[in-house]
């Protein structure tokens, strides 16, 4: 059983108790928890306490009677649960707009907006869409497989698709920290077929995620002073040491690279802006700086400048039509003649 369910069942017991439940009922009632080591069954029932319990969750310590001789566990609803909320009309509508940046729609938690927004007299419009909303893409089939790894820090494996690449490698990683970024997620860990820290973009991902061992505990510990705040997502092809390239985009697009994906300007070429990256991966490069059309120029180095260039003139030969169909688009077609009137009284 995932640890997630174990967890889920362990709240519902204990939310829906009408009395503190002992270490053994709990112990025969939520799935999970039949281990034949008794101790290792309190060493997993304390870490999920511990657990739920940082996230917030009120597990409290009772006696189960008035002898006070047992303990036992369990939820209070009082606790838990919110209160009545009464919000004004601006609250509701500074509500909608904060929530909008980091909530899916169609979700329960915007079925939970609508409903307080439907008992707050002069609230907003459920029926109106939201001005500002942020798409967080929650629905990525390898999210849920990640997040249980990062979260108990178990070795994954799966195929993947590097950017410029046409085949599926596998990889190992241990899952350090899922990160949301420019539209997509991205695993960061440390990758053992580099050996080094890498990005992976989920939507590259090319088969199901599984488990690398079946191990039940942390297999790895994340390096000290690690943080996903201040390691940047980039595109996989960016190296710390690589080739180096010079490309001038054009002012209508400078802002965009320097501010979401954090090139900083080197010099300029006319009123064009110049960046300079270090890259390991020059199929990948090169198709990453073909999407931006004429706003982006390779400056140097000649090689890479040459690898664009034959990649425009494949592209354009793809879409040429061939000299049969040329000639045969040129060519007229031939027309019936006409057939002429017959004379009246002719046979």
């Amino acid at each position: 059983m995932r640890k997630v369910e174990r967890l889920v069942n362990l709240i519902a017991l204990l939310l829906n108790t009408r009395r503190p439940l002992t270490v053994e009922e709990v112990r025969n009632t939520v799935p999970g928890y039949q281990q034949e080591d008794y101790a290792s069954f309190k060493r997993m029932f304390e870490r999920d306490k511990e657990e739920l319990r940082s996230l917030g969750i009120p597990i409290e310590r009772r006696f189960t009677d008035v002898w006070e001789v047992e303990e036992g566990y369990l939820i209070s609803k009082d606790r838990y649960y919110l209160p009545e909320l009464d919000l004004t009309p601006d609250e509701m509508a500074a509500l909608w707009i904060a929530s909008s940046i980091v909530v899916e729609p169609g979700t329960s938690d915007e079925q939970a907006l609508v409903k307080l927004s439907l008992g707050a007299d002069g609230g907003a419009d459920p029926a109106s869409p939201p001005w500002l909303r942020a798409r967080l893409h929650l629905d990525a089939p390898a999210l849920p497989q990640i997040l249980e790894a990062v979260a108990g820090r178990r070795r994954v494996k799966f195929k993947y698709k590097a950017a410029g690449q046409s085949k599926d490698v596998e990889r190992t990683v241990d899952p350090y920290a899922l990160i949301h970024s420019q539209g997509a997620w991205y695993l960061t860990g440390h990758d053992h077929l580099r050996g080094a820290v890498r990005n992976f973009k989920l939507a590259r991902i090319a088969s199901k995620v599984a488990m690398a061992s079946r191990a039940t505990g942390p297999e790895f510990e994340i390096p000290e002073g690690f943080s996903a705040e201040n390691r940047p997502v980039t595109e996989p092809w960016i190296a710390e040491e690589g080739v180096g390239v010079d490309v001038a985009f054009s002012p209508r697009l400078s802002w965009w690279v320097e501010q979401s994906i954090g090139f900083e300007k080197k010099g300029a070429w006319k009123d064009w802006s110049v960046v300079h990256v270090n890259i390991s991966d020059e199929d990948g490069f090169v198709s990453w700086v073909l999407q931006f059309g004429e706003d982006a120029v390779v400056r140097s180095p000649d090689r890479i400048r040459a690898a664009v260039v034959k990649r425009l003139r494949a592209a354009a030969r793809a879409t040429r039509p061939s000299p049969a169909q040329s000639r045969s688009a040129s060519k007229p077609k031939a027309t019936k003649p006409k057939a002429k009137p017959r004379a009246r009284g002719s046979r």
